[in-house]
């Protein structure tokens, strides 16, 4: 067994290095309507830009397909929630939100994306649904975060969201969670078309700005001098997603 768990954290491993060098590569030179700016944007994609099928879903959805997520949304502990609101409240002094309906995350719960699929039929989201809500064995788990970074999510190079992100500690073991999951929901079936280990690494996101007009270096600079996330772990037990799909 414990040759078996040192495998599969091997072949993460190797898997998400591979990923991290793509994404350190996918640095691009793009022309803003500002060219004195061009020193405090954002200059990393996401690696599901530009988000055609939605978050953590690179290409467009086919009619008869659709996208699913699920996460953690009820493990934000006082002390962080107290945290986090300064934060926001920092990162919006230097400038607006993206829009008004992309704003940063103040009244709405912070929330951890565990897992994106893509190009599902709907009668392989109410599957995938029913084996993580009935099936899949869930045990607590202590996250840590340790920084904001910034991602360009698309439609467009403007759209960019600014996340807290989690300690290697953290995103390494929600990957090995995640991955016997997949292998799991494979084994019923269940197509996954983009791993986890090829998207976003685990994080949350605070908010969203228009990088033609936000200083977002400046702003991630202050933000990461500012406030320190070690020192206040979350425990998250089951996915409770209490955003639209009220999945719990």
């Amino acid at each position: 067994y414990q040759r078996r768990v040192h495998g599969e954290k091997m072949k993460l491993f190797v898997v998400l290095c591979f990923f991290q060098h793509i994404l350190s590569q996918n640095i691009y030179n793009v022309v803003f309507n500002n060219q004195n700016k061009l020193t405090d944007v954002c200059t990393v994609y996401s690696n599901a830009y530009p988000s055609a099928g939605g978050a953590g879903c690179s290409a467009a959805l086919p009619t008869n397909q659709t996208r699913f997520a699920f996460g953690f949304d009820k493990f934000i502990t006082p002390a962080f929630d107290s945290q986090w609101q300064q934060a926001i409240a920092l990162a919006l002094s230097y400038g607006p939100p993206y829009s008004a309906t992309e704003g940063f995350v103040g009244n709405v719960v912070p929330h951890l994306t565990f897992a994106y699929y893509c190009n599902l039929t709907q009668a392989q989201v109410d599957a995938t649904r029913k084996y993580v809500n009935e099936t899949f064995k869930w045990v607590a788990m202590n996250v840590s975060f340790d920084r904001f970074e910034c991602r360009i999510d698309g439609p467009d190079v403007n759209h960019v969201s600014i996340s807290l992100f989690a300690d290697n500690p953290t995103n390494l073991m929600l990957h090995l969670y995640m991955l016997q999951l997949e292998n799991e929901l494979r084994a019923a079936g269940i197509p996954i078309y983009v791993p986890r280990a090829a998207n976003l690494p685990f994080h949350i996101t605070m908010g969203v700005v228009n990088n033609s007009v936000y200083p977002v270096q400046s702003a991630l600079l202050d933000l990461n001098k500012n406030f320190k996330w070690n020192n206040l772990p979350q425990t998250i037990i089951k996915p409770c997603w209490q955003r639209p799909s009220n999945f719990c």
